[in-house]
């Protein structure tokens, strides 16, 4: 569903698309790796972050008004639930 008006573009199509929002995601994690005040945070993840990467991007779509796969998939817990257990300041 987009909120964009006739002959605008949305925010999703804006920011790139599915192609723009993986090119995001990859760098705010290529960001994370190399920061030392995101050290602690990083430390959370896997050694690989494409997998968390990709998930990121994907979210992002649908929250940004582009496909919902990622809240469609079953079993998926919502974001929150996901955060809730980690030790984010």
């Amino acid at each position: 569903m987009s909120t964009a008006r006739h002959g605008e573009q949305s925010a999703f199509e804006r920011i790139g698309g599915r192609d723009g929002l993986r090119r995001l995601a990859v760098r705010f994690y290529e960001i994370m790796e190399v920061r030392p005040d995101a050290a602690g945070i990083r430390a959370m993840h896997k050694s690989d972050l494409g997998p968390i990467a990709a998930s990121l991007a994907e979210f992002l779509m649908g929250w940004i008004g582009g496909p919902r796969d990622w809240f469609m998939r079953e079993g998926r817990p919502c974001i929150m639930s996901l955060h809730r257990a980690l030790p984010i300041g």
